[in-house]
């Protein structure tokens, strides 16, 4: 009888913790500010404003996030974000001391999702891909 309760407590654990995990990511991006600094890139895309784009980056970062990087993003992806799309945060990585966001992006026009990494270093952007 005791193994059974432990197994069941064991389960109830793990269930626990695959419904709350998902939540808890979601609030540490928000919380953070990194939800809105995504959300502000993606809208500097749509305008192709380099600028806009850059401004959360860190020196290095301004100087690589060039008007080319931002029109080709535009060309590439922009209609598709001006038309509709909705952000899922799926989570954060630590790698090489920097803090690493991933997320979805799915589209209006129910064509391909997105994944979106945006990597952060000292509060400011140094790395930003779609996949």
């Amino acid at each position: 009888m005791k193994t059974t309760l432990s197994r069941l407590q064991c389960l109830l654990a793990a269930l626990l913790i695959s419904v709350i995990a998902p939540y808890a990511a979601v609030a540490a991006s928000q919380e953070s500010g990194v939800d809105k600094t995504l959300r502000s890139m993606l809208e500097a895309i749509q305008k192709g404003s380099q600028e806009d784009f850059a401004k959360e980056g860190d020196e290095a970062f301004k100087k690589d996030a060039t008007q080319a990087v931002v029109d080709r993003a535009k060309e590439l992806h922009g209609d598709r974000l001006k038309n509709g799309y909705q952000m899922t945060y799926l989570t954060e990585l630590k790698q090489k001391g920097k803090k690493v966001h991933f997320w979805k992006l799915t589209f209006k026009d129910n064509g391909d999702d997105l994944l979106v990494r945006v990597t952060f270093s000292n509060g400011k952007v140094v790395g930003f891909f779609f996949f």
